[in-house]
């Protein structure tokens, strides 16, 4: 969860627009395509959501 100190509910500023809009892509290809960013600035999202998947992939092997 991303808090903007200065931001209510509703993004006004570009800045943080973008930001918001940018990880919605990754969070996307992510899980649709298996794609990640090599940016390094974005190698924290990407370990929550590898763990997020193993987590994912492991109750679906229990169901089966």
């Amino acid at each position: 969860m991303f808090v903007y100190s200065d931001e209510l509910r509703v993004k006004r500023q570009p800045m943080q627009r973008y930001e918001i809009y940018e990880r919605n892509v990754d969070w996307l290809k992510f899980w649709l395509y298996k794609q990640e960013d090599p940016d390094r600035a974005k190698a924290n999202q990407y370990k929550r959501w590898r763990a997020l998947r193993t987590l994912e992939e492991g109750g679906m092997a229990d169901v089966k």
